[in-house]
């Protein structure tokens, strides 16, 4: 018994001395901490549909709307967007709009708490920036179909004077005056340029086998327009697909791997888009960030269409460049290498006139000044390993006489075809094409695949032929290749009809 009476008389000891504690910390506590959770105001976010931010004495108000998911639009979520004066009034373009910041417009609004209640009713609003020529108007409406009440927030001036850091805040229609804090009075006084994206480059796959196209101005104004495209090889344990990019404007040809990847694609890969620095911009504002002379990519993915201009201002720090992106006009930082944008065909053309692994083709059709061949392969030997098969056969298509190629004849003529190298002497008005048929044609057929791929040549000087793939006519001819090598095919073929082995 002695024990139990021991033990409430301390437990009645702790009690009086945390009731002490209580009082005396109530009395220490900084009046910021103690009103932190003053409720402004406490509603449901999803009642609410659309949020109108209007600047002070200005007829300037930026929209954030809200779409829930249904079957109609095949949301699964929540979606956000921003109309801003008609300049971003694409519904579906959610892509553009950071998700996560336009959200917070509804909860920072529908959960609203104080860091103080700063003034009951004051005599003067415009003490504390309250009035129609300084507040910010926040506007929250609800659904069409909701019974949510619709009201207005009035952000006023910046305070650093009573209870803490903040802006004044107050409830149309409500006498009290509020402190809120700077992070959420942000939300609404730092302009729609907040909310927007800056996740806005491309993707273009591990492969770039999301790129379908891609048409490039470079600053000197040259047009360049390369297509991706698929051949498929059968290998044994499934389809292999082969990827190369082709250049179809000014000229015709492959276009180089490491030129159009490591050079384009893989530095506006690793640009780093900062933040949006103008929208809207005027032709000065333009002009001042590069874009007068600058380049244009215009991308056609899997995924969509999209065009990004690149500014890049004299005088700029090194690695700052600018982007715009579509018809949205605004001005983004990036940081990053943009010797992208000076890309010219010469430079993107391939080292080979034509690129076709043998291993991937079945058939190759040739056609010189003094006859008409057809290279058959089945070659599926690995040379590391040493297993697989090579068969080869060539046909004189003038006699019809087939003949069987060893290895090394096979492999030297298939080589010296796609061994054809581009030259410096340009196709133009001065080097125009001086014959109508061509003198050399190469064409191949793939393997399991109805591709077939023709490289043409047409003579423009003594030493030099036009370079012409498939339908590409005249206009499109650019890049020679010298005779030299063409003459080693007809030699390689001389050698072959002799019973000789190629050097």
């Amino acid at each position: 018994m002695k024990k139990q009476v021991k033990k409430i008389v301390f437990v009645g000891v702790v009690v009086v001395l945390l009731l002490a504690a209580w009082f005396i910390l109530k009395k220490i506590i900084p009046e910021k901490e103690k009103d932190k959770g003053i409720v402004v105001t406490d509603l449901k976010a999803t009642d609410y549909s659309f949020v109108s931010i209007k600047g002070p004495d200005s007829d300037y108000t930026f929209h954030i709307g809200k779409l829930e998911p249904s079957e109609e639009n095949g949301l699964t979520e929540a979606a956000y967007y921003l109309y801003d004066g008609g300049v971003y009034d694409d519904e579906k373009a959610f892509g553009y709009y950071e998700q996560a910041e336009l959200a917070k417009a509804f909860d920072r609004t529908t959960q609203l708490s104080a860091l103080a209640l700063v003034d009951e009713a004051p005599e003067d609003y415009a003490e504390y920036g309250l009035d129609q020529a300084h507040a910010t108007v926040v506007m929250v409406s609800p659904y069409d179909d909701a019974d949510a009440e619709r009201f207005t927030l009035l952000i006023g001036s910046h305070n650093t004077v009573v209870s803490g850091e903040g802006y004044y805040c107050q409830l149309a229609g409500s006498p009290e005056v509020y402190l809120i804090s700077t992070l959420n009075a942000g939300t609404f006084l730092s302009g729609p340029a907040k909310f927007l994206s800056v996740d806005i480059l491309p993707r273009f796959g591990e492969y770039y086998d999301e790129v379908k196209s891609i048409r490039i101005t470079n600053r000197a104004g040259d047009e360049i327009l390369v297509k991706r495209f698929e051949t498929y090889g059968d290998h044994g344990e499934g389809v292999v697909v082969y990827t190369s990019f082709y250049m179809e404007e000014p000229y015709s040809c492959y276009v180089s791997d490491s030129v159009l990847g490591e050079e384009m694609l893989d530095l506006i890969s690793n640009t780093q888009v900062m933040q949006v620095v103008a929208m809207d911009p005027d032709e000065e504002q333009l002009k001042a960030y590069g874009f007068e002379n600058g380049a244009t990519l215009e991308f056609s993915l899997v995924s969509g269409d999209h065009t990004y201009r690149i500014g890049t201002p004299a005088g700029a720090s090194s690695g700052v460049y600018y982007l715009m992106l579509d018809d949205y006009k605004n001005v983004y930082m990036a940081y990053g290498t943009a010797t992208f944008v000076d890309i010219t065909a010469v430079k993107m053309r391939s080292g080979l006139a034509w690129i076709h692994g043998i291993t991937n083709v079945e058939q190759l059709d040739i056609t010189t000044p003094t006859g008409s061949y057809t290279l058959f392969l089945d070659d599926t030997r690995d040379n590391a390993s040493g297993t697989g098969t090579w068969v080869g056969q060539i046909r004189d298509n003038s006699t019809g006489v087939q003949t069987i190629l060893s290895e090394s004849n096979g492999r030297a003529l298939y080589g010296d075809c796609i061994g054809t190298t581009y030259d410096d002497l340009m196709v133009d008005e001065e080097h125009p094409i001086a014959e109508e048929t061509p003198s050399y044609v190469l064409k191949v057929k793939y393997k399991n695949s109805d591709f077939t791929s023709t490289v043409r040549f047409y003579r423009v000087t003594s030493r030099q032929y036009a370079v012409l793939f498939d339908d590409a006519d005249f206009s499109q001819a650019g890049f020679t290749v010298n005779v030299g090598k063409l003459k080693e095919i007809s030699e390689d073929l001389s050698v072959i009809a002799a019973g000789g082995v190629i050097k």
